[in-house]
């Protein structure tokens, strides 16, 4: 088992710090517009990390509302598209052994509720 690290969204931008764990969770506050994954490990050794997002009561909007960095590939070049519902989560999984030069990304599921 491992402890969930909660983050903090600010001004639209998410920090998630390897360091701290592998799996983040956070409720939207506003459109996320910019990333920080600190500390992935050095080339050649993995870091793998869940991210849990979550809408808040009253959901946000707009198009889109997550925007990723261009580090990150998604499976089949399908981007991850938040759910936009109140209180649905939503699971994303990724990876990277270059030190998040590349970072490999899939959806786990959408729309929990």
């Amino acid at each position: 088992s491992e402890e969930a690290v909660t983050v903090t969204q600010s001004s639209g931008t998410v920090t998630l710090d390897l360091a701290q764990g592998n799996f983040f969770e956070f409720t939207l506050t506003a459109a996320i517009t910019g990333w920080t994954f600190s500390n992935p490990a050095a080339s050649g050794t993995a870091s793998s990390w869940i991210i849990k997002i979550t809408q808040p009561s009253s959901a946000i909007s707009g198009s889109p509302i997550i925007t990723y960095p261009a580090a990150v590939k998604w499976s089949a070049g399908y981007d991850h598209v938040m759910s936009t519902a109140n209180n649905a989560v939503d699971i994303i999984s990724m990876f990277t052994i270059n030190n998040g030069t590349d970072i490999y990304a899939n959806v786990v599921g959408r729309g929990f509720a």
